[in-house]
């Protein structure tokens, strides 16, 4: 019983040791918290790679410095962090809201999500390995195809509701960050 309170998985199952971070009544399992912070971070190489950023990439994210949007001065890891909290934050809240009014997800999403699970498992089979030991080499440990079905399915039903607000607005690509980010692109 010790392994319930201090050992992470893959499947989703919330039990103590899975929790990274509450937002409100909804728990986060450590693998949800490593596939946002894994897109964060590849984001913001991406842009670096183009010069956007002052950033790195053969240096300790821990030394070099950068300014946040409240014009702290942090360090790249600590920027890291704080927008993948913020970014969990973000899509957690609205799909909470989203549950209470009863809102799922249309056919075209599911249909959607399904496709990209099976191009995730395509790509597994192409590398010879595990859907879920892909997708942990992929998106980080503790992430596994519970994890991405979890996501995707919470980030479309939170868009839902966010449209339903503001029916002339779309999440923006950087608000969902890479909803179907592959190792491929």
């Amino acid at each position: 019983t010790a392994m319930y309170y201090t050992k992470p998985n893959l499947d989703e199952k919330m039990n103590p040791g899975n929790v990274a971070l509450k937002v409100s009544d909804t728990p986060v399992s450590i693998g949800m918290y490593n596939y946002y912070y894994s897109c964060i971070y590849q984001n913001y190489i991406s842009y670096a790679n183009y010069g956007y950023y002052d950033l790195d990439t053969t240096k300790s994210f821990d030394v070099q410095k950068t300014t946040d949007s409240d014009g702290n001065e942090v360090s790249w890891s600590q920027l890291f962090k704080n927008e993948t909290i913020k970014q969990i934050q973000y899509i957690t809240t609205y799909y909470e809201k989203a549950v209470d009014e009863g809102i799922t997800l249309t056919k075209a999403q599911e249909k959607s999500i399904k496709s990209t699970l099976e191009s995730i498992k395509d790509a597994a089979t192409k590398d010879s390995v595990s859907v879920n030991k892909y997708i942990s080499a992929t998106y980080g440990d503790y992430c596994g195809y519970a994890t991405i079905e979890k996501m995707l399915t919470q980030c479309y039903i939170a868009e839902n509701y966010y449209q339903r607000l503001s029916v002339s607005q779309k999440f923006t690509d950087k608000e969902i960050t890479c909803l179907l980010y592959t190792s491929d692109a």
